[in-house]
């Protein structure tokens, strides 16, 4: 499986490692996410392993935040990330 980083932007790294878990109507969420992590260390390593190795190789060696933007699939929501970073910065308190 190859992780597909223009999809990753909007779902978050670790949603790859944990995207098979599913919680029933009558249970908790974090007992279900332990139940799993628990069963599936293996899988979880090995995917872990993946995220990984795609941010040392797509987005360590980014150099400004539209590239980032860009590796992760955000332009077509930010296309202007110096405009959305300069209005983040400027919202905190």
């Amino acid at each position: 499986m190859e992780i597909e980083w223009k999809n990753m932007g909007k779902q978050g790294y670790m949603s790859g490692p944990v995207r098979k878990v599913t919680v029933p109507a009558d249970s908790n969420w974090s007992s279900t996410l332990a139940d799993y992590i628990r069963n599936n260390d293996k899988p979880l390593i090995e995917s872990c392993d993946k995220v990984l190795r795609g941010y040392e190789d797509e987005l360590l060696p980014c150099e400004s935040v539209a590239e980032v933007m860009d590796v992760l699939g955000l332009l077509s929501d930010i296309p202007d990330s110096t405009a959305f970073m300069t209005e983040l910065i400027s919202s905190m308190p």
